[in-house]
């Protein structure tokens, strides 16, 4: 079976489209607070900063 991607990045090099408004998509947090649920945010993830 050949290898499909590159794993050292993120997402094994593949292009990702994200859409929506990520101030209205906000992650289910259980039990979390406000500032919980603002850092489990795709833009405050690490994910973010490999994004353009």
């Amino acid at each position: 079976m050949s290898k499909k991607g590159n794993s050292s990045k993120i997402f094994g090099g593949k292009v990702m489209v994200f859409g929506g408004d990520f101030r209205q998509i906000l992650p289910v947090v259980p039990r979390g607070s406000r500032s919980d649920i603002i850092h489990a945010s795709l833009n405050l993830s690490y994910i973010w900063d490999h994004s353009q």
